[in-house]
């Protein structure tokens, strides 16, 4: 492995951490405190989700399989393409990790992950957030097929 492999692994690792650490942070803050912020549009409230993403009932083994999947998945194309990521890239594969592991804490700990912000019918948490913007990243600044153009392979 090479050194700028190393510190792109590090540099994810670390941002992982920090990721995880202020969504559990934020959880333990704030689940279980109900108060408007914004009249019933905006509030804290507590929600216990046992399903997927919008409580989608499922197996309990389902989202941490996912999530154990989504994190290999990471690893391997970090390994694979680490001379082309660039730091946007590693603080939204951070995002993504981190979340995924604040989620995936919740449902080992607690049976269910701890949701705590309501806005309107949705009931969401940091690492949701956290989650759905490092995706959000990935999708639109994911590198570009560079090789030859069909009219190039004539």
């Amino acid at each position: 492995m090479s050194a700028s492999t190393f510190y792109r692994y590090l540099s994810l690792v670390v941002g992982a951490f920090f990721v995880l650490t202020i969504d559990l942070l934020t959880k333990f803050w704030f689940f279980g405190y109900e108060a408007p912020i914004i009249g019933d549009f905006i509030r804290f409230e507590r929600h216990e989700n046992y399903g997927l993403s919008f409580n989608i009932p499922v197996p309990a083994f389902v989202p941490l399989s996912v999530a154990l999947l989504a994190v290999v998945a990471v690893s391997i194309y970090v390994y694979r393409e680490s001379e082309r990521l660039n730091v946007l890239m590693i603080v939204a594969l951070a995002l993504f990790v981190g979340g995924t592991l604040g989620n995936a804490y919740d449902r080992m700990a607690f049976g269910y992950v701890r949701d705590w912000i309501a806005i309107y019918r949705s009931i969401f948490n940091l690492a949701d957030v956290f989650i759905l913007v490092g995706l959000g990243v990935l999708l639109t600044k994911w590198p570009r097929h560079t090789g030859p153009t069909p009219g190039q392979l004539r």
